[in-house]
């Protein structure tokens, strides 16, 4: 295991990368790691991540950020290693501080500078060689704030003391010319360090260079006088005469040119300016400009890589930049297309260096002709001057590979549409990734490129005519002239005609350049593969696709995952949030939906609807088998013959998978639907609902289960028409809304009895017994879940009596009868392990922690808490997960743990909001308010109360549940005052 904060933050296990989530969840990981052992303050970590903000104005997001950094260590295996400290109001991260690399690093140097005092210089080099082998990239990369500059100005003087002490080393075992070659960079970027120039001196001395040690000597002395207003602490010329037996041997040193001015060229040499007139109306791209400076001021990188997708302003990035830095390169900027896209064939490396060395001021009679001495000629005259060099349009690495070049003073940026994998992987390259524009700067520029159409009183549909172009600035040029074109005109009726006709507008009546033509010379250049691929992505549904879902596609399991990586090289699709999850930008599918209706017939367009339901189908069959043993499997199901399925063998796994894919669900179901496919519309619906139900808003679910019951009408399909009737009930169960939820299961009984189906029937009545003991009328409930109850039990369903058994405990405990409420969650429970249903073997022990707190034993609530939380981490459901660390908060204050019962309640709240429910939330918070009166924290308790009243108003007034949690507010705020 390694965590790193010697560049991004990461962590690996075994060389397997382990995803750390967004920017700000790597940034709180990363002051963690860096202090790790000691207590960090939530006012020391707002500092670093939200530097203009209170602690007050983030306490609510911080512990939700804590809560997602003990997930994700928590996945890694480490779980429990970040606790809140209590007393101290801070949190610590207890790991071992050698399995991150800044810690390791700090240790070698320890280790390294008491050899080196103990004479032991060979010792000391080996374990400073491997400490300064840690160094990635810019230390804390994910942190951006003013203190954390302060930190990584400290860091990096622990690296520039590092490489003192190695060089110092080095000198006393006679490696004078490795000391100068590994500290050239170092005196570059540092001219005004003492120690570093003394260092620098003696190795030339050393090496038997005196006249270059003078000449240093001369200049640093200058610059440090002219910079610092004062004279250096330490003396180089005294260095110099110290050591009178070098400056007798070599008294006639040469004169090193590279501390001399470049004032005696005969000619003076050209400075070509080929770069690109930079972009009118540029907009955004601080960040990248940002690194870019970094990058040219004070890295060892000498080539930058500009890779996107087309038309993402990848050459108008590198054109702005370059006219804002003009200064910087006074030798000038060239400028090569390399046209490896286009009508035109490429230009290759040797024509492209006859170009460079003629703008260089090589008459063209003398450029060599073999491209490895013209490389060399190049090399040459590079050496000494400060120059830019922008390479367009790319094809691949060994295409810009000869191009390249290591003099110190030049900088060369690469711009590709392709990712050229191979290019990052040699020294000295450095890869920026260029993505779309975010929607604010699409709309700035779209604003500023129609300032001149009269339509700036028209915001809201400026802004949506923006987001037709998903960020990219191309599009962004043709929709400003498309507007222009049209003065006085009122933009919303624009946005109709553009959604269908941007990919093939231009820019400019100049010029045919259109996006479907930029595209095209993308899509051209591919293999036959992928390309039948990219073809086929445009009758996906949904918006990720996974290699699986790929395979089944192309109906060849074969080539998926090549033809993925392809697209994946030309920026023709995405990872999306895992390396096993592809997207693709929104132009770029209008494009592949174009290239499909034109170039794929209609019966193959079927073929791959089939095969991608079908996969989708039973896929989410194995899912639910997985997730939920003993349910009855959604009726009719076809054999899988089109495809093979998702491989999935644990429930874990089942859920990762429904959680990957439920933004295309909705999606899939739909186009099954409106294609004539409806069973595999319900049945898909019929398999994911369980799964879908168990965490996030379940506004998505409904909008599903609507098409789906549509679908099964549509299949006139009765059990399957009823079932989607009693999802639909369910789910608004599920957000407590209990006057919608009975008047669906009421609808769904009276269908199911008209049509005969006897399983949907007592699946009605077992619902509607739930709902009205929501309702308040607990006696009636049971009524209905015993007939329930005794339907099931003659079916020998299992499951059936455990759900009815459930309902039957909570109506008992609802009419104070503690004694029959306990018999029934133990029956229920007893069902849920013969079937091996986890998640009911979890609400059982929730609510025996419910009843056991109702009778006053907060220690054996808290037992069953833990064993249902534990069965919550392994099996996720959000609704019980955050019941039971509510129920597990309010048990451990009633104990004395307030520590521990804070933390576990922020979770909850932080699950709560994930999926929507403020009868949660609300629940938490009165909890969370309770502890805080009872720690003295009276301010902060009203605080909390207030905000859940708020949320009670929103929450259904004859809810006796909503008016339950109204009067335990009220009864603090009464305590509190």
């Amino acid at each position: 295991m390694e965590f790193v904060i010697l560049g991004p933050t990461s962590l690996s296990i075994n060389k397997a990368e382990i995803a750390l989530g967004p920017t700000r969840q790597r940034a709180l990981l990363a002051v963690l790691l860096y202090r790790a052992g000691n207590i960090v303050r939530p006012h020391d970590i707002v500092e670093y991540l939200w530097p203009d903000e209170s602690v007050e104005s983030r306490r609510r997001g911080l512990h939700e950020l804590v809560s997602r950094v003990r997930a994700v260590l928590r996945g890694a295996g480490l779980d429990g290693v970040l606790p809140r400290v209590s007393g101290a109001g801070g949190y610590r991260l207890d790991i071992d501080p050698d399995v991150i690399d800044y810690h390791r690093f700090r240790r070698l140097v320890r280790q390294a500078r008491a050899a080196a005092g103990g004479q032991q210089h060979d010792q000391a080099i080996s374990l400073l060689d491997s400490a300064v082998a840690l160094w990635r990239d810019e230390p804390l990369a994910d942190l951006r704030s003013a203190r954390a500059e302060h930190l990584r100005r400290d860091i990096h003087d622990n690296y520039l003391e590092a490489h003192q002490l190695l060089a110092t080393s080095r000198l006393m075992t006679g490696q004078h010319e490795k000391v100068l070659r590994d500290l050239e960079p170092l005196i570059r970027d540092n001219m005004l360090r003492e120690e570093l120039a003394a260092i620098w001196v003696r190795a030339l001395l050393g090496a038997g260079r005196l006249g270059e040690a003078k000449i240093f000597s001369a200049d640093f002395h200058r610059t440090y006088r002219k910079t610092m207003r004062l004279d250096p602490a330490i003396d180089l010329n005294e260095l110099i005469r110290a050591d009178r037996k070098i400056v007798a041997s070599r008294s006639n040193g040469t004169r090193n040119e590279r501390y001399t001015n470049r004032t005696a060229a005969a000619t003076p040499n050209p400075v070509p300016q080929q770069v690109h007139p930079k972009a009118a109306h540029f907009t955004g791209r601080e960040n990248l400009l940002a690194l870019l400076d970094e990058i040219e001021s004070g890295s060892t990188v000498r080539t930058v890589l500009l890779a996107g997708m087309p038309g993402v302003g990848k050459t108008a990035l590198a054109a702005h930049w370059a006219h804002l830095r003009r200064d910087r390169f006074p030798d000038g900027q060239l400028y090569l297309d390399a046209e490896a896209y286009g009508p035109v064939s490429a230009v290759a490396p040797a024509e492209a260096l006859n170009r460079f060395l003629i703008a260089l001021g090589v008459p063209p009679a003398r450029v060599p002709i073999d491209l490895q001495q013209r490389r060399e000629r190049y090399q040459q005259i590079l050496h000494d001057r400060k120059l830019l060099v922008v390479i367009d349009n790319v094809r691949d690495s060994e295409h810009v590979r000869p191009l390249l070049t290591n003099a110190p003073g030049c900088l060369t940026i690469v711009i590709s549409r392709n990712q050229l994998r191979w290019l990052p992987v040699f020294a000295g390259v450095r890869h920026l990734p260029v993505r779309p524009l975010t929607a604010a700067e699409a709309h700035v520029l779209l604003d500023r490129l129609t300032r001149d159409a009269q339509v700036r009183d028209q915001p809201d549909s400026l802004r949506a005519l923006a987001g037709l172009s998903a960020g990219l600035p191309l599009a962004l040029s043709i929709i400003g002239a498309y507007v222009s074109d049209r003065p006085g005109i009122d933009i919303a009726e624009l946005a109709g005609e553009l959604a269908t006709e941007l990919l093939d507008c231009d820019a400019d009546e100049s010029s045919d350049i259109t996006l479907r033509t930029i595209f095209g010379w993308s899509y051209q250049a591919l293999a036959p593969d992928p390309a039948r691929l990219f073809r086929l992505l445009g009758l996906f549904p949904g918006s990720t696709i996974s290699i699986s879902a790929a395979s089944a596609l192309l109906g060849d399991a074969n080539v998926a995952s090549d033809s993925l990586n392809a697209l994946v090289r030309a920026n023709l699709v995405n990872h999306a949030k895992t390396p096993r999850r592809y997207g693709m930008h929104d132009l770029l599918r209008l494009y592949a939906v174009s290239l499909a209706a034109r170039h794929i017939a209609a019966p193959e367009q079927r073929a791959a609807l089939h095969r991608i339901l079908d996969w989708y189908l039973h896929s989410a069959s194995r899912a639910a088998r997985l997730l939920a043993p003993g349910h009855e499997p959604v009726p009719d199901m076809p054999p899988a013959l089109l495809t093979t399925p998702q491989p999935l063998t644990t429930d874990t796994e089942a859920m990762s998978w429904i959680t990957a894919e439920r933004p295309n669900l909705g999606a899939v179901v739909t186009a099954a639907a409106d294609s004539g496919f409806p069973r595999y519309a319900w049945q898909i619906a019929g398999n994911v609902h369980q799964a879908l139900s168990r965490s996030g808003r379940q506004d998505d679910v409904l909008d599903l289960l609507h098409t789906a019951v549509a679908a099964a009408a549509a299949d006139r399909h009765d059990l399957g028409h009823v079932g989607m009737m009693l999802n639909i009930a369910a789910t608004h169960f599920a957000r407590h809304d209990y006057p919608r939820a009975a008047a669906g299961f009421v609808e769904a009984l009276h269908t199911a009895r008209r049509k005969g189906i006897a399983e949907g029937e007592n699946a009605g009545l077992h619902n509607l017994g739930s709902a009205y003991l929501k309702s308040g009328d607990p006696a009636r409930a049971v009524a209905l879940l015993r007939e329930a109850f005794r339907a099931s039990e003659q079916s020998g369903y299992l499951l059936g009596q455990a759900a009815n058994l459930t309902a039957m405990g909570d109506a008992y405990r609802a009419l104070r009868q503690f004694d029959r409420a306990a018999g029934c969650y133990t029956d229920a429970s007893d069902r849920f392990h013969q079937v091996g249903e986890l998640r009911g073997e979890g609400r059982i022990a929730v609510r025996m922690a419910v009843l056991q707190l109702d009778l006053g034993n907060a220690a054996e609530a808290l037992d069953f808490c833990t064993t249902a939380i534990a069965i919550y981490q392994r099996s996720p459901d959000d609704a019980h997960h955050c019941d039971a660390l509510t129920t597990a908060a309010d048990a451990r204050r009633l104990l004395g743990h307030h520590a521990e019962a804070e933390q576990n309640v922020e979770t909850a709240l932080s699950l709560s909001e994930a999926i929507g429910d403020n009868y949660r939330r609300v629940r938490g918070l009165g909890v969370l308010a309770d502890i805080l009166v009872e720690t003295g924290r009276r301010t902060d308790a009203c605080s909390r109360c207030d905000e859940a009243l708020d949320l009670v108003v929103d929450l259904a007034q004859a809810d006796d549940e909503a008016q339950a949690l109204r009067e335990r507010l009220l009864a603090t705020m009464a305590a509190v005052r």
